[in-house]
């Protein structure tokens, strides 16, 4: 995916779906015991693991397709910046 594709690729299921990525994570998370917690380099892999377990309807992609791709990517970069308010 190339940056001028971002706001075509940006569309409102993208968002819904990165937030209910997020939110799952963050459930996750919280679920964890402190002193073991994912820190912020483990949440790619986190984010990765979830979109797994939920994965998006066939309707908005099957797959690794770039919307996909860039949902994950909007969940992580809203995980890391609420794992940095938390701190």
């Amino acid at each position: 995916m190339q940056l001028y594709d971002l706001p075509f690729q940006l569309s409102d299921e993208v968002r819904e779906y990165a937030a209910g990525l997020a939110g799952h994570c963050m459930r996750a998370l919280m679920s964890e015991p402190e002193e073991g917690r994912s820190g912020l380099a483990d949440l790619p892999t986190l984010v990765r693991s979830v979109s797994r377990l939920d994965p998006p309807s066939p309707s908005f992609c099957r797959g690794d397709c770039p919307r996909h791709l860039l949902a994950c990517e909007l969940a992580v970069d809203a995980l890391q910046a609420w794992m940095v308010l938390q701190a």
